[in-house]
This record gives C-alpha cells, structure tokens and sequence, in this order.
C-alpha cells in the first residue's frame, strides 16, 4: 500500500490518496485507513483553526488595546482642557467679585461725596 500526501497551499485541506487498495488477506483495510486519514485530517484541520483563532484574537486584543490607549489620550486631553477652562472661570469669578467690591467702594463714596456736598449747599 502506498500514502501520498499533499498539502498544498492553494488548497483547503490535506488531501490523501491510497493508490493501492487492495492488500492480501485484508480487504477492509482501505476503509480503515481512509477513516485513520480522516480522523487525521479531521484533527489537523482543528489545529489550523485554533491557531488562526489565536492569532485573530491575538490582533483582536492589540487593535483593542490601541483604541482603549487612544481614546485613553484624548480624554486625557479632553479633561486637561475642561481643568484649564474651570480654573479660567474661577479666575474670572474671583476677579470679577474684586471688580464689584471696587465698584460698590466708589459708588458708596460718590455717595458719600454727594451728601457732603449737599450738606455744604
């Protein structure tokens, strides 16, 4: 009996061929041996599939992990100018409260003013 085996890589699968079928004495073993291939077969294609598996979940868990660091970043930056926009409004606020005590100042001595000038008159 003689095994070819092929695998080729335009093709699916790993073909098997038995050139010889018939051996003395042993008439099933042809079918023995084609169901062997099989299994055979049956489990090489198994192992492709987990390993493209792995290396698919291998680029699926890198391209995740560079979209989680990029959006990481950007709302890094995103919170970085919210702070910045907060601490200005805070500023604003607090200069703004100075601005009107200055104002409520002048305006109580221009009162003030006024009422000395009356009291003169």
């Amino acid at each position: 009996m003689k095994l070819i085996f092929l695998d080729h890589p335009t093709a699916p699968a790993l073909f098997c061929c038995i050139t010889s079928v018939a051996v003395a004495g042993l008439p099933c073993l042809s079918s023995v041996l084609m169901a062997g291939l099989l299994c055979v077969f049956s489990l090489i294609q198994s192992r492709k599939r987990d390993k493209m598996n792995e290396q698919h979940n291998v680029r699926l868990s890198a391209t995740v992990d560079k979209l989680l660091t990029e959006s990481n970043e950007r709302l890094q930056l995103h919170l970085k100018e919210r702070m910045q926009a907060l601490e200005d409004k805070n500023q604003l606020s607090l200069e703004l409260e100075k601005l009107q005590r200055n104002l409520d100042e002048v305006k109580a001595e221009r009162v003030s003013c006024f009422t000395d000038v009356n009291f003169l008159f």
